[in-house]
């Protein structure tokens, strides 16, 4: 490890709490749940539609989350949803939204202000067409708000950054190796979304623990210190064991 990075992990360590993001709790049981919100206290807990969809039942999920809320251990609840704008999974989108809308009665249930979206990317279906999709489920969920998920699909150009940024009101979550995959530069796309408009972080790596080597600690506190919004660690190489194991030792 070089001397720059060593520093920024001690750094890093000593000024970033990062909470788990919804892929990482994806297949934790209850008493793991109600162990990480009470030791954490993250104030931005994302759900994952892979928990709401696993052994935990939606009505237990719903307990813990109240009990959170009561005791200050929560500040806010994003659900993640699986959405898909372009492909619409094979079907027409009026059946797809009412399949959206199945996750968006599990999150309202959850009390999730934010309903984060995945848009998709296929350059046969329009632009009019991804955005009046986007509008109809705007509308559908309103006035929970759509957090677009940037993560190498429609959304992952400055053109269409900027046009939502100018026609709608939906909020963004930057995950820092999607920026690097879709090739973005960090820099324009910092210079281009005010701080009201980003929603929350996510990040691959762990002070400390390396898990994906391209993006950079320090980058993730230049936008920390930048935005001042939460940071959620969203490892995708580890299992809930590995993943457990180094975030007790952070």
């Amino acid at each position: 490890m070089s001397y720059n990075r060593w520093k920024e992990n001690i750094f890093m360590r000593r000024t970033i709490q990062l909470p788990l993001s919804g892929w990482a709790t994806r297949d934790f049981s209850i008493a793991e749940l109600e162990t990480y919100l009470a030791t954490v206290k993250p104030g931005y807990f994302e759900v994952s539609k892979d928990l709401v969809d696993g052994e935990i039942s939606i009505k237990a999920l719903k307990t813990s989350v109240n009990n959170a809320y009561s005791n200050n251990l929560v500040g806010k609840v994003a659900y993640a949803g699986t959405t898909n704008f372009c492909s619409t999974s094979g079907f027409e989108f009026n059946e797809y939204l009412e399949y959206l809308r199945i996750q968006w009665s599990q999150a309202a249930f959850l009390g999730a202000s934010v309903f984060r979206v995945m848009i998709g990317g296929d350059s046969s279906v329009s632009n009019e067409i991804v955005e009046s999709r986007l509008a109809q489920f705007a509308e559908l969920i309103s006035p929970m708000q759509v957090g677009i998920e940037i993560h190498g699909g429609w959304e992952s150009t400055m053109s269409a950054i900027e046009s939502i940024l100018t026609s709608t009101a939906y909020g963004f979550v930057i995950d820092f190796q999607n920026l690097i995959e879709s090739d973005l530069h960090c820099q324009d796309v910092r210079d281009c979304i005010p701080k009201e408009r980003i929603l929350y972080f996510h990040a691959r790596n762990l002070p400390g623990h390396y898990i994906e080597h391209n993006e950079s600690l320090a980058e993730q506190l230049w936008w920390c210190n930048k935005y001042d919004k939460p940071i959620l660690w969203e490892p995708k190489k580890l299992s809930k064991e590995q993943i457990l194991g180094i975030y007790n030792e952070y």
